[in-house]
């Protein structure tokens, strides 16, 4: 039983089970032949890495026109990034999204003193909207936890627990910072 179907790209499309040996043959043998001339050739790998992507490209689109896609294959290779850009693209779309989120956060917030105080706690919350399931490349796991344990941070130990007081961090940062200027001394000597 033969299935005609209509298909963005190549209109008509017939499966079938009945089938020419003779012709899928010499079909097959060709193929073969191609294959193992071009398989064995060198190839540099920019080049190579730009066939694979044209190649992923050309058949996502085919597999898409067949479903009925109706967009051109130029369309589909913008859409499509770049090998290595996905993770960036990834990244980049979990960062819009938190920093929406974080402004939609901020803005729903209610001020129940004026003027408006930000609390250890919104800054928290802050924090947590921002960086939600983002990996960050610098963040190295039990960091802090080892700086505690070298003495390298401010902390307050508490049994078993370890705290941290927001003043002592911000005044340990401005310590590390590199190139700070006390503006009022510097318009003194001037």
């Amino acid at each position: 039983m033969d299935k005609k179907i209509r298909t963005f790209k190549s209109h008509q499309f017939v499966f079938s089970r009945k089938f020419s040996t003779e012709k899928m043959t010499s079909s097959l043998v060709e193929t073969r032949v191609l294959y193992r001339t071009v398989i064995d050739l060198p190839i540099l790998p920019q080049l190579a890495e730009q066939i694979e992507e044209e190649a992923i490209i050309k058949s996502i689109f085919g597999s898409a026109a067949i479903e009925g896609n109706p967009l051109k294959e130029e369309v589909v290779a913008k859409i499509l990034p770049k090998s290595g850009e996905t993770e960036k693209l990834e990244r980049a779309e979990k960062e819009m999204r938190n920093l929406k989120f974080t402004y939609d956060f901020i803005g729903g917030l209610q001020p129940t003193v004026s003027p408006f105080e930000l609390t250890e706690d919104i800054i928290k919350e802050i924090h947590l909207n921002i960086t939600k399931d983002i990996e960050y490349k610098y963040n190295i796991p039990r960091t802090i936890e080892s700086w505690v344990w070298k003495e390298k941070i401010p902390h307050i130990k508490l049994g078993r627990c370890v705290r941290f007081d927001l003043g002592q961090i911000q005044e340990w940062l401005k310590a590390k910072t590199v190139g700070a200027m006390d503006v009022q001394s510097s318009s003194h000597q001037a």
